[in-house]
C-alpha cells in the first residue's frame, strides 16, 4: 500500500480502531444513576463532567464521586460505574492488529483520540487479556495522542496543531481519519487531509479508497 503524497496516517481510536456503542455506556449510567441519558443530549451538569474527565481536568476518582453526586438514588459500589461507563467498549476486530504491524513498516502512524484514563485502562487490560499484547502505543504506532493528557479535546484546533507539532508532521503529507464530522472539518483547518470515517465500516477495507481519493 503506497502513496506519492500521504507519509502520516493519524487514526481517532474509538469507532475507526476500537469498536464502541456510546448508547451502551449513556443506557448503563442512566440506568445505574436513575437519571435520563443519552449521548446526543446530556443534561448540562453530566456534560461538564464528562468534558473535565477527557480534558484530564478531573481524576478518576473525582468522576465517580461526581456520578454518585448527580445520580438519583445511592451507588455503593464504584465498580458498578467503571463496568457502566466502559460498556461502550466492544473490543477488536483482531484482524486490525496485524493491518496495523503491516501499515506501520509504510506510513508514519498515531493515533489521536478524546478518551479518559478509565477508558484506557480498560483497552490495555483488554489487548493483555484476549491479544497478549502489552506494548499497545509503542509497537502499533509511533506516537499516541489522548485528550486526558493533553489537557484539551477535539474538535479544538489546537489539539491538532500540537499533533502536527510534536510530531514534525507536514499538514499536506498526513491523513486525519475520524468516526466524528465535526472533528473532520477541524482537522481540515489546520491542513490535514481529514476523511470521515462511517463507524459500521471496516477501516481495513476503506483505507485504501481513503488514500486513493486524495493521492
Amino acid at each position: 500500500m503506497e502513496s506519492k503524497k500521504i507519509n502520516h496516517i493519524i487514526f481517532d481510536f474509538g469507532g475507526v480502531l476500537l469498536n464502541l456503542d456510546y448508547k451502551k455506556t449513556f443506557e448503563a449510567l442512566g440506568s445505574l444513576m436513575n437519571l435520563e441519558l443519552s449521548f446526543d443530549a446530556l443534561p448540562p451538569e453530566f456534560l461538564e463532567i464528562y468534558l473535565k474527565y477527557e480534558r484530564g481536568e478531573m481524576k478518576s476518582e473525582t468522576f465517580m464521586w461526581n456520578i454518585q453526586k448527580l445520580a438519583n438514588k445511592q451507588i455503593t459500589q464504584p465498580h458498578l460505574i467503571i463496568r457502566a461507563w466502559n460498556a461502550m467498549l466492544l473490543g477488536w476486530n483482531p484482524k486490525r492488529l496485524p493491518w496495523l504491524l503491516q501499515l506501520k513498516e509504510d506510513y508514519h502512524t498515531y493515533i489521536l483520540s478524546n478518551t479518559n484514563a478509565m477508558h484506557i485502562d480498560w483497552v490495555r487490560k483488554d489487548l493483555e487479556k484476549n491479544h497478549s499484547i502489552t506494548d499497545f502505543e509503542s509497537t502499533y504506532f509511533d506516537c499516541v495522542h489522548y485528550s486526558h493528557d493533553m489537557g484539551m479535546q477535539k474538535p479544538d484546533t489546537r489539539i491538532f496543531e500540537e499533533i502536527i507539532a510534536a510530531n514534525n508532521i507536514k499538514p499536506s503529507e498526513a491523513l486525519y481519519i475520524d468516526d466524528n464530522k465535526e472533528n473532520i472539518a477541524a482537522a481540515a483547518r489546520t491542513g490535514l487531509h481529514a476523511v470521515w470515517h462511517d463507524p459500521t465500516l471496516e477501516i481495513i477495507d476503506e483505507l485504501p479508497k481513503y488514500l486513493e481519493s486524495i493521492t
